[in-house]
């Protein structure tokens, strides 16, 4: 019972991004109280699902460069985010809008490093879970192919087993011993020619 490799790696992927995007920007939002631990656990759940249906080791590949693509993302991000508070530096030119300026900068850049932090550290969960979902799959896919091989085996044995049938053993016919007296139907012994009751002659 063998699995379509290409098959199990794009339906792993479409429901593990599906799930996580389902959990993180749909019901997420409908509660403000567990929208942050939605999308944290979305985006988790998302990567156990890809180790977990993928192919042997493959949800973790697909995991891995899905994550760096995702953490390359998020240091672009950041330091887009940087570089614009930088340059909204360049541009004061009064006391008040140094303070400001300062202000804002501080933030974009503290926003631009969490951001990036964050990105890496959500690809790094996502490998992890994806792992974890891909070690449990192989777990339950080689208990079920161990299952299936070992019934397939039961049944070949017990095809190629066929019981010897033993023919009866035919009795050879035995001659009879003695002669009845066609007159009398006395018993004679087989050797008589005459009856040994009336004296009539024997048959044989």
């Amino acid at each position: 019972m063998a699995r379509n490799r290409k098959l199990v790696n794009i339906l792993g992927f479409v429901l593990g991004i599906g799930i996580a995007a389902v959990l993180m920007f749909v019901l997420g939002p409908l509660n403000a109280s567990i929208d942050a631990p939605l999308k944290i656990s979305g985006f988790l759940v998302g990567g156990f699902i890809v180790g977990f249906v993928g192919y042997k080791n493959d949800g973790i590949k697909i995991s891995t460069f899905f994550s760096m693509a995702l953490g390359v993302l998020g240091i672009i991000l950041g330091v887009l985010i940087t570089t614009g508070a930088l340059a909204f530096l360049g541009d004061i030119e009064t006391a008040s809008e140094a303070i400001f300026g300062f202000v804002i900068a501080t933030l974009g850049w503290v926003g631009g490093i969490f951001l990036i932090i964050a990105f890496i550290v959500a690809a790094v969960g996502f490998i992890i879970t994806a792992a974890i979902g891909s070690a449990i799959g192989n777990l339950i896919w080689r208990d079920k192919e161990k299952e299936v091989e070992a019934r397939g085996a039961y049944q070949v044995s017990q095809q190629a087993y066929q019981p010897v049938q033993t023919q009866p053993q035919v009795q050879p016919t035995q001659k009879q011993s003695s002669v009845f007296c066609s007159s009398c139907g006395t018993s004679n012994k087989r050797e008589d020619t005459f009856c040994t009751n009336c004296g009539s002659k024997l048959g044989k």
